[in-house]
């Protein structure tokens, strides 16, 4: 049959795909790219059109939009309010709710938080790196802004601030890569870890920590690439060393869906 064909009693849609019984799955996976796309660049909390109106918009029966929508709410892109002036809006798609759906394929995949660790200390040098080669003079303005803010607490007896400050750290550079993919990954790779290792640092290595954060900060606002990469190597190295020596039992576990 020729591709332009219709079968008898179908019609196409506006997204140009047959509309039929046996086609209401893929049908329903393209009406949901075809929501992305529309809804790609909306703020978080927007809400979608109403049902009747998307209806009419993509051509499609109610079972096919309501199936696209569930689509969406399960992999975090919207959120379904209920009740009086309840109904689909934007979600707000970050580290954490990418790392929420990347934690349920690590926990099928066996993968472990060891793992995870080790991914995560191979992705960060290299983020060091290119914000010490391309980051412009807001990149160096806001780490030195975060150096002052910085040598005004006590990593020792300021747990709270301290897990703050180190967790920021990692999370502002990771922002600042200028890539989009990088973010993302590394920073779910982050938001898995933290969910099962916080609180697990005593306050000789928080000074550490710390230290090794300022010198990294220094290092990427001279624009020393090379200075900047090896920092956070052995950081990454030196914490993820401590952590198997001394919770062996916590990283070998099977990363948990949350």
């Amino acid at each position: 049959m020729d591709r332009k064909t219709v079968p008898r009693g179908a019609r196409r849609n506006a997204l140009g795909n047959t509309v039929g019984a046996r086609r209401t799955e893929k049908l329903s996976e393209a009406l949901a790219r075809e929501i992305v796309r529309d809804v790609r660049d909306l703020p978080p909390s927007t809400m979608l059109p109403s049902e009747a109106i998307m209806l009419e918009k993509y051509g499609v029966g109610r079972a096919s939009l309501r199936e696209a929508l569930r689509l969406l709410e399960v992999q975090g892109l919207i959120v379904i309010r209920p009740g009086p002036g309840g109904g689909p809006m934007v979600a707000q798609v970050d580290n954490v709710h990418y790392g929420r759906i990347s934690s349920l394929y690590y926990h099928m995949s066996g993968a472990t938080y060891s793992d995870v660790a080790d991914a995560r200390s191979e992705m960060e040098p290299v983020i060091a790196r290119i914000i010490a080669e391309r980051g412009d003079a807001d990149t160096r303005a806001t780490l030195q802004e975060w150096l002052d803010k910085h040598a005004s607490f006590d990593a020792e007896t300021d747990y709270e601030h301290f897990v703050e400050d180190s967790t920021g750290f990692h999370a502002m550079l990771v922002g600042m890569s200028g890539n989009p993919v990088l973010n993302l990954a590394a920073g779910s790779l982050q938001e898995v870890l933290l969910d099962r290792t916080r609180g697990l640092l005593p306050p000789d290595e928080r000074l550490k920590i710390e230290r090794d954060h300022v010198a990294i900060a220094k290092a990427i606002i001279k624009g020393d690439a090379t200075r900047a990469e090896r920092l956070m190597r052995t950081h990454m190295i030196d914490r993820l060393r401590y952590s198997k020596e001394r919770y062996p039992g916590v990283l070998e576990e099977t990363v948990d869906w949350r």
